[in-house]
């Protein structure tokens, strides 16, 4: 395990995720938790059998709408519809039970959960529209002025301490995810400069046999090649060996050379360590089991490729699963990538993706995407194997 390698119980930007996921799913059972205490808490008040049908099929549309919205995957297209009913079951809930005090409980729920779907002063204005309702429903109902307002006052105070505590929560994960991204990022540099570095010694290394060693051999060469001419006899037996053994050394010396300057057989355990140093989302890479017959400029391609596909699956797919795969068909390398992430109806490229394209098309291939909403993001390049 290299040192970019993360362990995702103990990576801290995967606690984390996991610490929101389970957030989320406590804010979304208490919120459903809400809805059916308003319900049962008639039972005990004895209005269980006075409140009127309409009441209850309000309370059951909120309740059913609510737990739509905090069903998985929702788009946030969707959200925004929902939201919309869910606002003005909230309100019909209680102009149909003024009385029931508990009624304007989903009018809180609400308002939390357009802090998490709306910006913030749309968040507040619906607050306001909420605020109002309680005010006249108040009046409405034949208690004092005193009663309406003081009632409206108390829950519009909930209703703002829930949107704001929703709207911080927000901007702390906000926060956290930028801090992750930035660690990934920096994690990543780390990599490629530590890529870098050894590429730099293979070529300084092979420079230095080529310039010192091979050059020595060569003229050790020449000068028994002369030899061979002037030795007779078992002088010139051994002087043909030796300018034998020195030929098959500078063939040697020759391949070395050649190797240190190809960075082809470090390209799968550069893609391997690239894909554990991600905590989010789990990469699953589909390689062959060798990949020593790509050209350097073919493999430096795709492992800037597969970099940049991760690179893009944290900061925009919120995907849990990333999948990649290189084959190699018809002389071509087919690098396919997919994710389980929320997607989009219409993809624009940014610097990303526009890279990508022009580094595989300056080496005559080519690279396709598509992604629509919900289905997550697909991406497909194929380059020459042996550029």
């Amino acid at each position: 395990m290299t040192s970019g390698t993360c362990v995702r119980s103990a990576c801290p930007t995967y606690a984390a995720r996991v610490s929101n996921i389970g957030l989320d799913q406590t804010k979304d059972a208490v919120g459903l938790l809400a809805y059916v205490v308003v319900g049962l808490m008639t039972i005990p008040t004895g209005l269980a059998g006075r409140l009127s049908g309409w009441w209850w099929l309000s309370l059951a549309v909120g309740l059913l709408l609510f737990g739509v919205l905090c069903s998985e995957p929702v788009s946030r297209l969707a959200e925004h519809y929902l939201l919309a009913p869910l606002f003005v079951a909230s309100v019909a809930t209680y102009l149909l039970a003024t009385d029931y005090a508990f009624s304007a409980v989903p009018m809180v729920v609400v308002a939390a959960t357009a802090a998490f779907v709306l910006p913030l002063w749309a968040a507040l204005s619906l607050v306001a529209a909420q605020t109002v309702a309680l005010v006249v429903a108040a009046r409405w109902s034949g208690g004092g002025a005193g009663i309406g307002w003081a009632s409206a006052v108390m829950y519009a105070v909930f209703q703002v301490f829930a949107v704001l505590m929703a709207a911080t929560s927000l901007r702390e994960r906000r926060l956290h995810e930028e801090l992750a991204e930035t660690n990934e990022e920096l994690a990543q540099a780390q990599g490629r400069l530590a890529e870098s570095s050894r590429v730099a010694e293979r070529l300084r290394i092979s420079r230095d046999l080529h310039d010192l060693v091979g050059h020595q051999l060569s003229a050790l060469a020449v000068n028994l090649e002369v030899a061979s001419h002037l030795a007779t006899g078992p002088a010139g037996e051994s002087v043909a060996q030796s300018r034998t053994i020195a030929k098959d050394l500078l063939h040697d010396v020759r391949q070395v050379v050649g190797q240190l300057r190809e960075a082809r057989a470090e390209l799968r355990d550069a893609l391997q360590d690239m894909a554990d140093a991600v905590p989010s989302p789990q990469v699953h890479l589909d390689l062959p089991d060798d990949l020593t017959y790509l050209g350097t400029e073919s493999a430096t391609a795709v492992l800037r490729c597969v970099q940049e596909i991760i690179t893009n699956a944290m900061r925009h797919a919120d995907a849990d699963h990333l999948w990649i795969a290189i084959a190699c068909v018809g002389g071509e390398i087919v690098l396919t990538a997919r994710d389980d992430g929320h997607g989009a109806l219409v993809v624009s490229p940014g610097n990303g993706l526009v890279g990508m394209k022009e580094r595989v098309t300056g080496l005559g291939g080519g690279l396709t995407w598509e992604g629509g909403a919900g289905t997550g993001f697909h991406l497909e390049a194929r380059l020459p194997a042996a550029v």
